[in-house]
């Protein structure tokens, strides 16, 4: 793998010598490097917030499955065809990421109609608790289970 030579990567992708494993370990590389940046531990060093237990527990639980899930669909493919994994996963996975939102959103609208019609004090659980911890993983249990069911449709041999 290329740590910093962006110019060699590009000249071997280009000579068509970069395996499919290795394509592979790169997008498992950003996934993880995404999910560690854009966690809410992470984040909590740069924004006034504070942080507590579920913020932890709800990136650790994404991390997991964003890693997981990502070698999931991987293996799926790879038993399929083995063709064009980091393609398919892009652009199959933003029809289903938007699916994954409204599904989140859905849910969120949910959770406060239930708040509401049982007289739950909102401010309380609408900082990060069980619930954004039960939601998060979820919507990514949804958009890896999704994936992974598309993959199998077209990387079938």
């Amino acid at each position: 793998m290329n740590f910093f030579n962006d110019k060699n990567l590009g000249l071997r992708l280009k000579e068509g010598k970069v395996s499919s494993k290795e394509k592979f370990l790169y997008l498992l590389a950003f996934v993880f490097i995404s999910s560690i940046f854009l966690s809410y531990t992470f984040l909590s060093y740069t924004l006034p917030e504070n942080i507590n237990m579920w913020d932890t527990y709800t990136d650790i639980a994404e991390l997991l499955i964003n890693l997981f899930g990502t070698f999931w669909c991987y293996r799926t493919n790879r038993s399929g065809d083995d063709k064009d994994f980091i393609e398919r996963f892009i652009c199959i996975g933003f029809p289903i990421g938007v699916q994954a939102i409204v599904l989140g959103i859905g849910a969120t609208l949910l959770l406060g109609i239930i708040f509401m019609t049982t007289n739950t004090d909102i401010q309380e659980t609408s900082s990060s608790s069980v619930y954004s911890l039960l939601a998060t993983t979820l919507v990514a249990l949804y958009f890896y289970t999704k994936m992974n069911s598309t993959l199998k449709l077209f990387a079938n041999k």
